[in-house]
């Protein structure tokens, strides 16, 4: 039988070798040694973290079990909004009389496709008329295909286009149909979809399609133009599969590359009339980059029309935050791209406008 290796760091009196005996326990040269897997089990919070640092420049994508006192998840769920790296991490409550819930940690973090505790993602892009920077679509879907790869094995990647008039839905269908020859075998943990809208509504109609068909647990939206990191997507997927919130958000705000100074002025301004309209700790509603719950959806998408364009997202986060759903915003990183839809002041106009009736509850 082929044993995984797993590797230990800790200074706690857990006999990992007992419970794991199945498995082969490494304590010793972890960071230069090859394992499948690390449990990083220390009495203090940000000694753990300092090791995790480590281990995620060392190795960048190797799995982490991350055990923590029940009182200090709270505390771990911050740090670990700050932790960059591609694996995933998943944090489990130490409880010494009681190894069921490590032992099944254990088991999802060697073995992602197991019929049980998996988690089904469904990650949507907007496209509309993105033929003339195809290359930065293209550049980003071949990052997102390779994420089971990382861990993440049952994800479907849909494209939305929003009412295209150029030749984006060609681009899309010849990249998924080069995709599918040139793989070696049937592929059923990782399927590109094209879905296609009958005209543009500025970015609220893609929410509500994927909203209307997604069925796994984790629902992602993200933009097209490949302006977003994958360790960042990476880092939310891990934050919201602990299981604690109910929506995790990108900020971009305090973070953006190559922005130009209107954009920032009118981001600025955005944020300062939206603030009241927001759950506490949320400052940023327009970034592309959400998580959401598959869960929650549902009450969310009756609340939701196409009028309000790209008021969308202020308008979901408002629903969420009337709802008294958990949400928790993260900066990620963000590198503007040229060739963007938006009209400053055309569509800062509209924003306003849809603004005020968010607010009356129109």
């Amino acid at each position: 039988m082929n044993r995984k290796k797993i590797g230990v760091l800790q200074n706690t009196k857990v006999d990992y070798q007992f419970y794991l005996s199945l498995n082969e326990i490494i304590k010793k040269d972890v960071l230069v040694t090859y394992v499948d897997m690390i449990i990083v089990d220390y009495m203090d919070l940000e000694e753990s973290m300092r090791i995790i640092i480590s281990l995620r420049k060392a190795k960048r994508s190797v799995p982490v079990l991350w055990i923590v006192a029940p009182l200090e998840a709270s505390r771990a769920l911050e740090m670990l909004s700050k932790l960059e790296g591609l694996g995933r991490i998943q944090l489990e409550y130490r409880n010494f009389n009681d190894m069921q819930g490590l032992l099944q940690s254990v088991a999802l973090l060697l073995t992602p496709d197991l019929p049980t505790k998996r988690v089904s993602m469904d990650l949507f892009i907007p496209v509309f008329n993105e033929a003339h920077r195809m290359h930065y679509v293209k550049d980003f879907a071949q990052k997102l295909h390779n994420m089971h790869e990382m861990g993440f094995p049952f994800i479907t990647i849909y494209f939305i286009d929003d009412g295209s008039d150029d030749d984006s839905d060609a681009f899309l269908g010849d990249m998924m149909d080069a995709y599918f020859e040139n793989s070696d075998t049937v592929d059923f943990k990782v399927a590109f979809k094209l879905l296609k809208l009958g005209h543009n509504t500025r970015k609220a109609g893609t929410y509500m399609e994927a909203f209307k068909v997604a069925t796994s647990d984790l629902i992602i939206f993200v933009d097209a133009d490949n302006a977003f990191k994958l360790h960042d997507i990476s880092k939310l997927i891990n934050i919201i599969n602990q299981g604690y919130y109910d929506i995790v958000i990108g900020t971009k705000d305090k973070t953006a590359e190559d922005r130009p100074l209107i954009r920032d002025l009118v981001s600025t301004l955005k944020r300062i009339l939206t603030k009241p309209l927001l759950p506490k700790g949320v400052t940023d509603s327009q970034t592309g980059l959400k998580l959401f719950r598959g869960s929650v959806v549902k009450y969310i998408l009756p609340q939701l029309n196409e009028s309000y364009g790209l008021a969308i997202d202020l308008k979901i986060i408002h629903v969420a935050k009337k709802l008294n759903l958990r949400i928790l915003e993260v900066p990620v990183y963000f590198k503007d791209r040229e060739g963007s839809h938006i009209e400053v002041v055309r569509d800062s106009i509209k924003f306003v406008k849809d603004m005020v009736k968010i607010s009356l509850g129109m």
